[in-house]
């Protein structure tokens, strides 16, 4: 449909637009799993970085559990389940809340003395 609409605006061809869109959403496609894998791999190194150099806590507990709810959810296709998993990271990264949740169950918290 919209295919049409934009044949008619710029004078390509409907099946053309709709081939060429077809082709750049599989490349994008493609691209984001990439990217997830990359992130997914730096995620559990970090994670098994601090947990090796003995500087773990809360949060690299909930951002391991994150990272693994996202591999659940990318084997059962349940994008629900990973839009969330992403808002929690833009939310973190402006909010800071691995530190809030440090401060209150880490290691150092009230909680383990």
């Amino acid at each position: 449909m919209y295919a049409c609409k934009l044949s008619k605006m710029t004078g390509l061809k409907a099946g053309k637009i709709f081939q060429g869109t077809q082709s750049f959403v599989k490349g994008a496609s493609r691209a984001v799993k990439a990217l997830g894998v990359v992130g997914a791999v730096i995620g559990v190194g970090a994670a098994g970085y601090e947990e090796a150099i003995d500087t773990w806590d809360a949060h690299t507990v909930v951002n391991a559990g994150l990272i693994a709810g996202a591999a659940a959810a990318t084997i059962f296709a349940a994008p629900a389940v990973l839009t969330g998993i992403a808002i929690y990271g833009v939310a973190d990264y402006f909010f800071d809340f691995g530190e809030k949740i440090d401060n209150a169950v880490g290691r150092k918290s009230e909680i383990w003395e």
